[in-house]
């Protein structure tokens, strides 16, 4: 469905709006012209009991990690 390199925007136009969305951090990138910040963010997606949690990190609005977690849980509304 998604794919490392994908842009937020793709991802959230794929799988919609995630549960949670975390901030992890900056990391400082050296460039030709001198640093540069990348913001470290993490999206939490759960798709119910028959699923994992999928926890998808990005950096610089970019997927970079997508992590597997625990089984899912229902929705309660």
């Amino acid at each position: 469905m998604v794919r490392i390199g994908d842009l937020k925007v793709d991802v959230l136009a794929k799988c919609g709006p995630p549960l949670y969305e975390q901030y992890v951090g900056e990391r400082k990138i050296r460039t030709p012209w001198g640093y540069d910040k990348k913001i470290l963010e993490d999206w939490i997606y759960n798709f119910g009991p028959t699923d994992f949690i999928h926890i998808l990190r990005f950096e610089g609005g970019r997927l970079t990690e997508i992590l597997r977690g625990e089984r899912g849980y229902p929705n309660v509304d």
